[in-house]
């Protein structure tokens, strides 16, 4: 194909706006109607091993546009449970699954979210308290008092 039919040129003046600032948000996905209606089809599938996959480009809105085509569907059955995989402190490379009541991961997340800054501020308060310092000097005292008596040349008798 020639490369002069690969490029059309767009007559500027036509156009009723000065910057795309100008223009109002578009709900969806332009003239992708196939696209559309691929994550209803795939949502409707109640059976094993069926999964909806969604994949796009960085700032092409695409997981807000599944998200709020998967909340305008009229569902005929139950919201499905919620799966949480954490960490196995075992066996790292085994991760434990935790089924979850419907929504209560994002309350979950929440939650683990709040408890990780409230240990950010009190973890290092408390390495900081008088009563932490003492014992710490304590401690340190003890070890540096076996450290000099296992450096002393030992008698015999």
């Amino acid at each position: 194909m020639p490369p002069a039919l690969l490029y059309r040129c767009a007559d500027a003046s036509a156009l009723n706006f000065q910057t795309t600032t100008d223009l109002r948000q578009l709900d969806g996905l332009v003239g992708q109607q196939r696209a559309l209606g691929a994550p209803q089809l795939g949502a409707s599938l109640n059976k094993p091993g069926f999964n909806l996959f969604v994949t796009g480009f960085a700032g092409s809105r695409m997981q807000k546009t599944v998200e709020s085509l998967l909340k305008s569907f009229r569902w005929d059955r139950p919201r499905p449970d919620d799966w949480v995989y954490a960490n196995n402190f075992e066996d790292s490379r085994k991760p434990v699954a935790m089924r979850l009541p419907p929504g209560r991961a994002t309350e979950l997340r929440s939650t683990i979210e709040e408890a990780i800054d409230d240990l950010k501020v009190a973890l290092p308060a408390l390495f900081e308290s008088e009563d932490y310092q003492a014992r710490r000097t304590a401690t340190e005292k003890k070890f540096q008092s076996k450290q000099s008596d296992a450096k002393r040349p030992h008698r015999q008798a």
